[in-house]
């Protein structure tokens, strides 16, 4: 292609609008979209943010394949997440849909994704009583998207992603592993009761930071004494 002489054929034609012309916002009437139209527009939008918001809150991915409406993988991030969850509060703005239409599109929409997911075990399923933090995240930016600063997805996410880690976060033992490791140094019944407590121990990483120092301990230390010392 010839650049320079696309521009003069340009050139040559004239004037082809006014600054107003630009200036004038492109309004389209919604009077004029059936209702199959509609509906598929806003199905389009709820699938790409429950696909999206789904991977973010249970597994902390922002970028990923995200199959669309047809199954075919797409490169989704936040940004369309927004734009996506922004078209559908605007819709609502304006009267073009109405929050009726949003949820019955979000439970349909999440019956798919559900489906399209199935083989991910990362994405826990969003359909079974509709109250995940992923769904209810995705529900959130699209019937509160007017409510968020410059339309970010972030407060949103933010928080139902604090709230999904929570839930599965592993509890901390009732006692120190300081206390397990003590035990488990004991003779007799005392070792054979302190097991079970110290593979607790073990499993659900003592928040006082004294597992490691512990573990290490009791490989090297051979008194009871020592051991506190070291601990």
């Amino acid at each position: 292609m010839n650049v320079k002489a696309c521009q003069r054929e340009i050139a040559a034609g004239g004037r082809r609008a006014t600054l107003q012309d630009l200036l004038t916002l492109p309004l389209a009437d919604p009077s004029s979209w059936s209702p199959e139209d509609r509906r598929a527009e806003l199905d389009t939008n709820v699938q790409i943010v429950l696909g999206y918001v789904v991977r973010w809150i249970n597994a902390g991915v922002g970028c990923s394949k995200v199959p669309d409406l047809d199954g075919t993988p797409l490169m989704e991030d936040r940004a369309k997440c927004r734009i996506s969850s922004q078209h559908v509060a605007n819709w609502l703005l304006h009267g073009v849909i109405t929050v009726d239409d949003i949820e019955e599109s979000l439970h349909r929409m999440a019956l798919l994704v559900d489906q399209q997911n199935a083989h991910d075990p990362g994405c826990l399923a969003m359909a079974h009583g509709y109250d995940s933090e992923a769904f209810l995240a995705a529900r959130g930016l699209l019937l509160c998207g007017l409510d968020q600063p410059s339309g970010c997805t972030e407060p949103i996410l933010h928080s139902r992603r604090l709230s999904q880690k929570a839930l599965h976060k592993r509890p901390s033992p009732p006692t120190s592993a300081a206390l397990r490791i003590y035990a488990w140094m004991s003779p007799g019944p005392s070792r054979r009761r302190a097991e079970p407590l110290w593979r607790e121990a073990e499993a659900a990483h003592d928040d006082q930071g004294d597992l490691r120092l512990a573990s290490s301990a009791r490989c090297k230390c051979r008194t009871q004494t020592e051991l506190t010392a070291r601990l």
